[in-house]
């Protein structure tokens, strides 16, 4: 993928500089509502990150490409380049909490010194839980800085428990304003939407595998829409193919056009994650999608978005179990079981940019006093 970052230019200055290895195509609306309200922020970001196919995608006047992330020891450990040169001198600086980003050590650690306020934006375990190898380096970083962004309540209760002193905001993860959060589906859709990237640890195949287990049990028309790419599309493709459900699986890469993608939602009836939860909840919640997933898988904050309101869980790789989760999501939307306004309204409330964007300006101005 080709990404939007050029050589390095001259950095913005503002009250609150945000440094961070990528800024992703899904942060575009975030930066065009802190635009619009004239904020005093600026976002220093590198091109790559350690996952392969996630890239700065942005434009916007608000972000400045601080030039090429340089990784290490196989890309275990990372340096953005650029990034301590603008967020050393900041009057704040909201950086990356990962151990793995040697960069953000630097910033937080000269800032300490400096007695300059810093605050650390991140989750507040490694992915893999508490026990992960890195735990004891992430409370380091967050006890060193001054104030802590976290992705949902609960991880922000965490924090208050252990750094009961600092000022700890939430910043839920978002995707679009509240203007574009509305129900898609007319009650009328029969299909089925999977977003994410197309790799292993997403399991995407379970998806093929469900449906063909459930074919006989779901609408004739019923179809399955898969948005996203990466290195398991021709699979993706085969296995349908085998299955005899080449007419009923729609590959359409990736998709970022919300006019395109309210189009694909408004045909579906439910979303399926067939790997670990993460913004797919929240951008189906977002167009008042009831969402179908998993139980047991390493999943991403934004599983604290999910109840049986808006929701069914299956047994984690296991087809059959999805796929009789799937006959139920639709009947239940066939029903009227679901409430496309309500589900819409909650994430609304939670997951737009607005409610990530007063976040951050909080958790800036406040360490500004």
């Amino acid at each position: 993928m080709t990404t939007r970052v050029a050589r390095p230019r001259r950095a913005r200055r503002a009250g609150i500089a945000v440094t961070t290895m990528v800024l992703p195509a899904y942060h575009q609306h975030l930066l065009e509502v802190l635009a619009e309200w004239d904020a005093d922020i600026a976002f220093h970001h590198g091109d790559v990150y350690f996952t392969t196919g996630v890239d700065t995608e942005i434009d916007s006047a608000l972000s400045t490409p601080t030039g090429t992330n340089r990784f290490f020891l196989g890309r275990r450990l990372a340096w953005q380049s650029g990034a301590v040169r603008v967020a050393v001198p900041a009057p704040v600086a909201i950086v990356d909490i990962n151990p793995r980003v040697l960069s953000a050590w630097c910033i937080i650690l000269i800032r300490a010194v400096l007695r300059r306020p810093t605050v650390g934006w991140g989750h507040a375990n490694p992915r893999h839980g508490p026990s992960g190898p890195t735990m004891l380096l992430r409370r380091v970083m967050q006890a060193a800085c001054s104030g802590l962004v976290m992705y949902t309540r609960s991880e922000a209760a965490e924090m208050r428990r252990i750094f009961p002193r600092k000022h700890i905001v939430v910043a839920a993860n978002s995707l679009y304003p509240e203007r574009l959060m509305r129900p898609a589906n007319d009650r009328r859709g029969t299909d089925i939407v999977a977003i994410g990237r197309l790799v292993a640890e997403k399991k995407p195949l379970l998806a093929i595998d469900a449906l063909a287990a459930a074919q006989d049990a779901l609408p004739p028309d019923c179809t399955l829409h898969v948005v996203g790419e990466g290195p398991l599309a021709d699979d993706l493709a085969r296995a349908a193919r085998e299955k005899g459900l080449e007419s009923r699986v729609v590959l359409h890469g990736k998709v970022f056009d919300v006019a395109e993608l309210s189009a694909i939602f408004a045909r579906s009836a439910v979303l399926l994650a067939t790997g670990y939860v993460g913004l797919n909840a929240v951008q189906a919640l977002g167009f008042g999608t009831p969402v179908v997933y998993p139980d047991d898988e390493p999943h991403a904050p934004e599983l604290e978005a999910l109840h049986e309101g808006n929701s069914i869980a299956f047994t984690a790789g296991d087809a059959e179990s999805c796929g009789r989760a799937l006959v139920a999501a639709l009947g239940r939307a066939r029903d009227g079981g679901w409430s496309p306004e309500t589900i819409a309204e909650e994430a609304r409330h939670a997951y737009s940019n607005e409610a990530m964007a007063r976040a951050l300006l909080d958790a800036g101005e406040r360490r500004r006093r």
